[in-house]
């Protein structure tokens, strides 16, 4: 555009006259018009060719996109045949004997045909030598009284099908089958036990286990608590194989979409001179992929059971169909009819110019618009991903609507108050709110709603939200993400659940040891004034140790019960006001600040959203640590402060003290961790653990900072009293 733009600039700088357009006068008039047509028609096809290579790029990266995609869900899926393998190994593992009926109760509880499509049967094979086969019989025959070896004979030790789900036909002899007398099936399965890994294989000639197309996979089983680091260590430890069939038609089913229009051909490569073709998903593209007549291929290698697999990914008609644009050929026509047009006449063809250069950049703008619309929300995402209209009405939504709530696309696009329907009855109201507040073009993160399942079920969603502009950064919606914290929910519940009993049994412990500690107290009480100076000096000092030992134990216990009733006993959080909460921690400190000298400064302190008794212990800890932990030829200063924060409270205590190490400001906070040697300072060391707790139950965070006299600064942040506690537990 730019190019054209300047050629037509110097044609009105320059003094020739129009003349005759039959090239009477000299030919320059009708030359001028013939090189412009060839100047505009190579723009044209320059440009054509710029945008069919863009769309080629944009063509590209949807086919890598959707391949990628495909790849990953085949790897999982392979990836999941092994840990079911697995589980059955460590079943085998584990139990001494595997009977019938548990058996088939693992195999219903796996539900394997349809949690991992493509497995037909599962079965296990015993590694029995001959010197135990008597007993492995007699062992086998109690449940399966018709037990028997196929073939029969004497060999140096077996391999016999002892376990298969689901159960064999009637007619068939595969339970008692000794997969040892198959060569192809032994190979395998010797690789597999001298390897320790899992070994799969095609079709053999002699297929005992098979039908079609099937594979096997087989997975060696060792003895628990047996060394297996060496072939030798690992063929004595060996106690038999898991085995899988595989149907290669029915594993790859599902993997790729129709509505993705890739064709995936899967090539299993036993060796050098050995590919052969497992899967299809449209048989018509396979020759056209072969040929790279497909306009975009890739190829994958998968590694499993020992051999390789190559995954080939090729473009079908339909797909180059659906991706080809018809913005290249319409810039070739409009820029080859302009060219045409000009040498006509020169107003003519400035006026077609401008018409054609205003035209163009309306398709670009209107080209940009749409893009940017399409790379706003992602249409594969594994999370439920919607755009609502600045109208409040869903404009699309992706498919993990129906993976995760089980409604499809068309259910929710039909919705007239979308999402509602899928929101549980209490969580409807804290989402009109958040619909109200997206119309706005506000955003947000993670809020956690019930979601009702079409099933009826009840899952946990975070839901985030956030606004989409055009190239114009003109609001036209938001955008919807939701995803299932079900999980993550169930775990803080239970952590929740425990820390409860846990507070419970530390309360109840606390409690019911004090009417026997008292009595013990006393009794060494009596015992100290009727008989001391009546023993020996060493029954005095033991008397007194006894004494002294029982009333540690007694601070303890009532340091601990203390602890205890933070979680347990404290009262709903209300506004409280901290000035008059200072107060009384201070009236409760005053013995100890007339003793130490201790001078006390104080800024104003808001109110918060709190329990005043468990405040006052919060503070009466904070300044009596200061007191208490003072250097001794220096009278304590302490202050408490305010700093300003937009959201929390922020509180400072600082002292000129003997500080804290930055290598224990965590140990601190731990219950009955002391920095000091017993005798140095009085206390139990479960002050700031009480501490901690408190700010933790009001919604805040508590943490030290070293001085800047050397002394120490405890910093912890509360609720304004002007808001809501932000904790579930006070709801």
């Amino acid at each position: 555009m730019t190019t054209r733009n300047g050629a037509c600039g110097e044609m009105a700088e320059t003094d020739e006259k129009p003349g005759n357009w039959d090239g009477a006068e000299g030919g320059t008039p009708t030359l001028f018009p013939v090189l412009l047509f060839l100047f505009l028609l190579c723009a044209s096809l320059a440009l054509w060719r710029h945008e069919a290579r863009l769309q080629t790029n944009i063509t590209q990266e949807n086919f890598t996109r959707v391949t990628e995609r495909i790849n990953q869900a085949l790897n999982e899926r392979l990836g999941n045949f092994e840990r079911l393998l697995f589980a059955v190994k460590g079943m085998f593992s584990h139990a001494a004997y595997v009977g019938r009926q548990e058996w088939r109760s693992f195999a219903r509880a796996t539900d394997y045909s349809n949690n991992y499509p493509g497995i037909d049967t599962l079965g296990y094979v015993a590694a029995i030598p001959q010197d135990r086969l008597e007993a492995f019989l007699k062992e086998r025959r109690v449940e399966w009284s018709d037990f028997t070896i196929t073939p029969p004979g004497q060999r140096e030790s077996y391999a016999l099908m002892t376990h298969l789900h689901p159960p064999p036909n009637v007619g068939t002899s595969l339970i008692g089958l000794d997969l040892a007398t198959i060569p192809e099936h032994w190979k395998a399965m010797e690789e597999a036990r001298d390897s320790g890994q899992s070994v799969m294989i095609g079709k053999p000639k002699d297929a005992a286990l098979w039908s079609g197309d099937d594979l096997l996979l087989f997975l060696p089983v060792y003895g628990l608590n047996k060394p297996i680091e060496t072939t030798e260590e690992r063929r004595a430890a060996l106690d038999g194989w898991v085995v899988a069939k595989i149907a290669p038609q029915r594993m790859f089913e599902g993997i790729a979409q129709p509505k993705d229009d890739i064709d995936v051909d899967v090539f299993d490569s036993a060796g050098p001179d050995e590919v052969e073709l497992l899967f299809d998903t449209t048989p018509e593209n396979l020759q056209r992929s072969l040929e790279a007549e497909s306009t975009f291929i890739r190829s994958e290698e998968i590694l499993i059971g020992g051999r390789r697999w190559l995954a080939r990914y090729s473009s079908t008609t339909r797909f180059e169909a659906q991706n080809a644009h018809d913005a290249p050929w319409l810039i070739l026509i409009i820029g080859g009819g302009l060219s045409a047009a000009l040498p006509w006449g020169l107003y003519l063809a400035l006026s077609g110019r401008q018409r054609a250069t205003h035209l163009a950049e309306e398709m670009a703008q209107a080209y940009r618009r749409s893009e940017q619309r399409f790379k706003a929300i992602a249409d594969y995402s594994y999370d439920w991903e919607s755009w609502i209209g600045t109208d409040g009405k869903l404009r699309w939504v992706n498919p993990a609507v129906e993976r995760m709530v089980g409604y499809s696309a068309a259910m929710c696009m039909s919705m007239e108050d979308y999402p509602l329907p899928i929101i549980f009855e209490d969580d409807q109201d804290k989402v009109r709110q958040h619909l109200t507040a997206a119309l706005n073009s506000d955003q947000v993160h993670d809020v956690e709603v019930r979601l009702k399942c079409h099933n009826g079920h009840i899952l946990w969603g975070g839901l985030s939200y956030q606004p989409i502009f055009d190239a114009h950064e003109r609001f036209i919606g938001s955008r919807w993400s939701v995803r299932d914290i079900t999980e993550r929910k169930k775990i803080e519940h239970s952590f929740q659940e425990s820390n409860k009993e846990l507070e419970n049994f530390a309360y109840v412990a606390s409690h019911d040891l004090q009417e026997p500690l008292r009595m013990v107290i006393g009794y060494n009480q009596l015992l100290a004034k009727k008989y001391k100076g009546q023993l020996d000096a060493d029954a005095d000092q033991f008397i007194e140790f006894s004494v002294d030992g029982a009333l540690r134990m007694q601070r303890l216990i009532k340091d601990l019960l203390q602890y205890s009733r933070v979680g347990t006993r404290g009262r709903p959080l209300e506004p409280t006001n901290m000035e008059q909460t200072l107060d009384v921690a201070l009236a409760n400190l005053s013995l100890a600040i007339e003793e130490s000298g201790a001078v006390i400064s104080r800024s104003a302190l808001p109110p918060v959203l709190g329990d005043q008794g468990q405040l006052v212990s919060l503070l009466q800890n904070l300044i009596g640590n200061a007191i208490k932990y003072r250097k001794p030829d220096l009278a304590p200063e302490i202050s408490v402060s305010f700093v300003e924060e937009s959201e929390f409270c922020h509180f400072v205590v600082t002292d000129n003290g003997i500080g804290i190490e930055p290598v224990n400001f965590e140990r601190i906070f731990m219950i009955f961790q002391r920095l000091h040697g017993p005798g140095q300072y009085e206390g139990t060391g479960i002050g700031l653990a009480i501490c901690k707790k408190i700010v933790e139950r009001h919604g805040g965070r508590i943490w030290p900072q070293v001085g800047a006299n050397g002394g120490c600064e405890f910093h912890f942040t509360l609720q304004p009293a002007s808001l809501p506690p932000t904790t579930e537990e006070y709801n």
